[in-house]
């Protein structure tokens, strides 16, 4: 029973993050007026703790990256399905869409015992600034 608990506690903060993710992608679109092609990053939308904060969870999620695939538009990062790595990577969504808003975020979660997916992809030439800003490859 704790463990079910659990679960839906998880559930629950994850699917209230996404919301609040999409929410806040649909006020930003409504906000800018980026060019298609445009890319830049908002340096000023996080205070220096919260950046200080979010490349060091970028560092673990690097290190506890299990793999990578290539997509048309960007790349699919696997991860270890456990619910402390979804916190991280929902937490990392959090913060990465409010300094470049022009990235699109996926998560795909299935079983603790299957991979988890982050899906981060966006307009044409955003798969290049990828690979070049964020190092994945």
């Amino acid at each position: 029973m704790k463990i079910m608990m659990m679960a839906l506690f998880i559930v629950a903060t994850v699917a209230t993050l996404l919301a609040n993710v999409s929410s806040q992608r649909r006020e930003e679109k409504n906000q800018t007026n980026q060019t298609e092609a445009g890319f830049y990053c908002r340096l000023d939308a996080l205070t220096p703790a919260e950046r200080e904060r979010h490349l060091s969870l970028w560092k673990s999620l690097q290190a506890a990256k299990q793999a990578v695939r290539e997509l048309d538009n960007g790349y699919a990062i696997g991860f270890p399905g456990d619910s402390k790595t979804l916190m991280a990577v929902a937490e990392f969504i959090s913060r990465e869409r409010r300094c470049c808003p022009f990235f699109t975020f996926e998560i795909e979660a299935a079983g603790e015992d299957k991979p988890l997916w982050l899906r981060l992809t966006g307009n044409k030439g955003v798969k290049e600034f990828i690979k070049t800003e964020i190092g994945i490859q």
